[in-house]
């Protein structure tokens, strides 16, 4: 996935993989005029994962676009050749969701939503024309913070997770599968801040493994990728 280039509003290549995923293992689903994607797994799951489609790439940085993508074996790295940003922000987060499609039968709802890196647009558009979507769901997991453990419980100065008791339990997980969790704030703002906001369905982001996004020496740690797809296993068997 991350060879795919996928800027803010040409999210079409990563979105037509990510629906061949999808097709593959027979899940429902569906997508609008932003090209969001959705759908669900289970009778009436609680649960929302979010992931973003898009990524910062050659457009942004004014490079040239043409690159590779490796994995060293040696510092367990997936990195480009420095031309550009790989995309490992959110391409992580959306392989731990189709990861978990894939190997387990936990239930919940996914969301890809595009145009991340541009002012939200894609979560702004489904939330104003697919509201029904959000219909019995407490609970909205981000799959979307650089580093490794934390979770994410403020955006921009504004709490998003209105239960203590769920964090408390989260990061009481993480520790005891080795990964050092933490209750963390950012000065940014993710998509699951707008739906808190607009449902105030308590939401939290968990970190997927990469560092330097948004910069040519972007990567991302396969194995922390994999810690943080454990973790969500356990959290989603807590839950249910």
């Amino acid at each position: 996935m991350c060879a795919i280039e996928s800027y803010p509003g040409k999210e079409e290549e990563l979105k037509e993989f990510v629906e061949n995923e999808l097709s593959e293992m027979l899940v429902f689903y569906d997508d609008d005029r932003q090209n969001n994607l959705f759908g669900e797994r289970g009778k009436n799951p609680k649960v929302l994962l979010n992931a973003h489609l898009d990524s910062v790439g050659s457009e942004e940085m004014g490079k040239n676009w043409m690159m590779e993508v490796v994995y060293d074996e040696k510092t367990d790295r997936i990195e480009g050749n420095g031309t550009r940003p790989i995309g490992a922000d959110d391409r992580c987060g959306i392989a731990i969701i189709l990861a978990l499609l894939r190997f387990t039968n936990y239930q919940f709802k996914f969301l890809f939503t595009t145009s991340c890196e541009d002012e939200h647009r894609g979560v702004k558009f489904f939330i104003e024309n697919h509201p029904e979507f959000f219909k019995g769901v407490n609970l909205v997991i981000g799959l979307d913070r650089r580093g490794f453990g934390d979770v994410v419980c403020n955006y921009g100065g504004k709490d998003v997770c209105f239960k203590k008791e769920c964090i408390d339990k989260v990061i009481e997980i993480g520790k005891s599968l080795g990964i050092p969790a933490k209750k963390e704030k950012s000065p940014h703002i993710a998509d699951i801040r707008y739906i808190a906001d607009r449902f105030g369905i308590s939401s939290f982001c968990l970190s997927v493994g990469y560092y330097n996004p948004h910069t040519p020496s972007e990567y991302a740690v396969l194995d922390e990728v994999v810690e943080t797809y454990k973790w969500m296993c356990r959290i989603l068997e807590f839950i249910q």
